[in-house]
């Protein structure tokens, strides 16, 4: 009777059909000359590729693989290409985004300088005038005559830093002509 598996295997001839298989961490550690042993020095010449076989790379071009062929450079070329091409992209709409920022920031200015002391909203007005305003329903406070000249399009409703101000109509046309955005309600009086 055999002692082990490894035994009876081994006489059967099974074993001989597969190869040993080598360990790494089987190598003896090397000593370090400067006495500091298996240490930081010695991690970092073999990470340097210094000292040693480094990673098996006998063949100078990588972790052991083989050499590239030109289908693999032409490969990579074309990634690097695609991925500068992505990064110009990702960079242009980020500048378009800014600009048009920069552009809403300006006209807001404009809008607020221009609308500047020239507003009718009162604060005794009472009657609520409803409209439609970015999907949604608004309202502004008007006075009954505020009421009836907003009606009949005499007056208008500019929408600056979320407040809808009562403007005359002329007054409203200067800011439509900056910002359309701005203009929350004009009444066509037609």
């Amino acid at each position: 009777m055999t002692s082990s598996l490894r035994d009876a295997l081994r006489q059967s001839g099974v074993l001989d059909q597969f190869k040993p298989v080598e360990r790494r961490d089987s190598k003896p550690a090397r000593k370090d000359p400067g006495g500091q042993g298996p240490g930081r020095r010695g991690a970092e010449a073999k990470a340097r590729g210094k000292g040693g076989q480094g990673r098996g790379n006998n063949n100078g071009n990588g972790a052991g693989r083989p050499p590239r062929t030109d289908e693999e450079i032409d490969l990579a070329k074309a990634y690097a290409l695609r991925a500068q091409f992505e990064q110009r992209e990702r960079e242009r709409k980020l500048q378009e985004e800014r600009e048009a920022a920069e552009r809403r920031r300006r006209q807001r200015e404009q809008v607020a300088a221009l609308i500047e002391g020239r507003t009718l909203n009162r604060e005794d007005a009472e009657a609520i005038r409803n409209f439609e305003y970015g999907g949604k329903i608004r309202r502004v406070y008007v006075t009954d005559e505020q009421l009836e000249l907003l009606n009949s399009g005499q007056l208008g409703v500019v929408q600056m830093r979320g407040r809808y101000l009562l403007v005359d109509r002329a007054l409203a046309e200067e800011v439509q002509a900056i910002d359309a955005h701005a203009i929350a309600l004009i009444v066509d009086p037609e």
